[in-house]
């Protein structure tokens, strides 16, 4: 099962994420850390090719 949550910055994506992860037993991830270096404390944009492996790694 896939489930794609959108919308903007605290409307409670994360929230409903673990709350849907723990209920059914599924993997979440967070975009974020794919879509964003946050090694830092800017956050900037990963490259295209960064964020097409972390999608690939995550694909099942």
């Amino acid at each position: 099962m896939k489930i794609c949550i959108v919308g903007p910055s605290g409307a409670g994506k994360t929230t409903l994420s673990k709350k849907l992860e723990k209920e059914l037993n599924i993997s979440a991830y967070a975009f974020d850390g794919i879509y964003w270096n946050l090694s830092g404390t800017v956050f900037i944009k990963n490259s295209e090719e960064i964020i097409s492996y972390g999608i690939k790694q995550i694909s099942f």
